[in-house]
């Protein structure tokens, strides 16, 4: 399957359990940079990762 990240790959089993629409819908946070509720040392990594 096609994601605007490039291209979802699992495994037959996956594929046949879960819905396609599931597997983009859990991957739309990650696009949008939603983490959630981090602690402090996430936190840190994830704003020295974004201004690499």
């Amino acid at each position: 399957m096609r994601h605007s990240l490039g291209w979802v790959i699992a495994t037959v089993a996956i594929a046949a359990a879960v819905p396609e629409a599931m597997i983009i819908g859990l991957l739309n946070p990650h696009v949008a940079r939603d983490w959630g509720d981090l602690d402090a040392v996430p936190k840190n990594r994830s704003r020295v990762h974004k201004s690499l």
